[in-house]
């Protein structure tokens, strides 16, 4: 997928949202991001446990789009547009790469103070 298509699905996502859920707030699209991960969480516990891994995959992935599409939501009631995102994205990412980083035992990573 280019640029240009993954910008038209973010705004796309973005009117959608809007249009469907015009009184969502930024709170409450974390609070429906916090049940999509655990949603997540499950779908990979249970490929874990799974002879057949591989046949989980899809819907993980379609899981990890309701979580980005509860981040990209939250980002758009709190006023910031897809630029904005990309941006901040981008700027964190040249931060955390300057950073050191240590396991935290539990299969996460936080960076050292």
């Amino acid at each position: 997928m280019n640029e240009k298509i993954f910008t038209h699905v973010i705004e796309s996502h973005i009117e959608w949202s809007k249009e469907t859920f015009p009184l969502a707030t930024a709170d409450g699209a974390l609070i429906h991001a916090s049940k999509e991960i655990e949603e997540l969480r499950l779908e990979i516990k249970r490929a874990s446990q799974s002879n057949n891994p591989d046949e989980f995959k899809e819907h993980q992935l379609e899981e990890l789009a309701d979580v980005f599409g509860c981040m990209v939501d939250a980002a758009t009631r709190l006023g910031f547009n897809h630029f904005d995102i990309s941006r901040a994205m981008y700027l964190k990412l040249q931060k955390n790469k300057a950073r050191k980083w240590k396991s935290n035992g539990d299969g996460s990573y936080s960076h050292i103070k």
